[in-house]
């Protein structure tokens, strides 16, 4: 089951615009929020935190994945664990349901956003609360977009009226079975570098870290042996902020899905 650990507080929620916002505390059966039908209704690389797939990419089955983890957090959906919220808006959803495929069976973290929604998103949502020096998030992912492009775990800053995405991103390459990642900073500057390419469909461990010692520090993205990153600037971290963490389909320009299993969160 997803644990918490440490003391980091939990602040209000950040996301701004959201039409759906389900409070999920306490909740233990299969949760979805939005439509799998797509009407958006009411309802490797160890890395950080270690936990890998097999190494043809099937996943691995009756592993108790945070049992034997120290981070600030981790999350397995064995269930869902407290402080969570599930978030969709119209032409998206996110699910925490049982899938074969699971890296720690029998749950994982569905989401999807359709075609010609670009707006349109299926999260899971924690807040963390004051941000620290150095942030990581690491987790088991299956990315499918279509041929456009679409983002995946997502750093939340905001603060003083502004904020800074720290963001994954994946896009197919033309018509091959393979995808581009991408480490992406929007806020007042912005920057995007390719850091690899990983197969559609295939679990791979993708971590991003986010380091903001004395206002200024790097974006991070590293997977299977690639590692890219860009430059956090003087003025791209708010002041006062605080930090959210999004895991899913937080943007796509066709019909993406993002599976996540095996989760750690690291505030330092």
């Amino acid at each position: 089951m997803g644990r918490w650990f440490g003391a980091v507080a939990l602040g209000a929620g950040i996301c701004s615009g959201c039409t759906l916002l389900t409070d999920l505390t306490g909740l233990r059966d299969p949760e979805v929020v939005g439509s799998p039908d797509g009407d958006g209704g009411i309802a490797g690389d160890a890395g950080p935190g270690g936990g890998d797939a097999t190494p043809n990419g099937d996943a691995t089955t009756g592993s108790s994945f945070c049992a034997t983890k120290t981070a600030t957090a981790c999350e397995d959906f064995e269930p869902l664990g407290a402080g969570w919220k599930l978030e969709a808006r119209p032409g998206g959803f996110a699910e925490v349901k049982p899938d074969p495929e699971a890296i720690s069976s029998p749950n994982l973290l569905s989401t999807r956003g359709l075609q010609g929604s670009q707006t349109g998103r299926g999260l899971l949502v924690r807040s963390f609360g004051s941000l620290t020096a150095t942030v990581r998030v690491s987790c088991m992912m299956r990315v499918d977009p279509d041929d456009r492009y679409t983002n995946g775990v997502t750093l939340l800053v905001s603060g003083s009226g502004e904020t800074l995405f720290a963001q994954t991103g994946f896009q197919q390459i033309g018509t091959s079975n393979d995808l581009e990642v991408f480490v992406e900073k929007y806020g007042r500057t912005r920057d995007t570098k390719t850091v690899g390419t990983l197969p559609r469909r295939k679990w791979e461990r993708i971590n991003l870290e986010l380091t903001t010692a004395g206002g200024t520090g790097s974006m991070t993205v590293s997977f299977a042996g690639n590692t890219r990153s860009v430059d956090v600037l003087s003025g791209d971290v708010p002041s006062g902020a605080n930090v959210e963490v999004q895991l899913g389909v937080f943007y796509t320009r066709g019909d993406s899905t993002i599976s996540y299993d095996d989760c750690t969160f690291d505030l330092q």
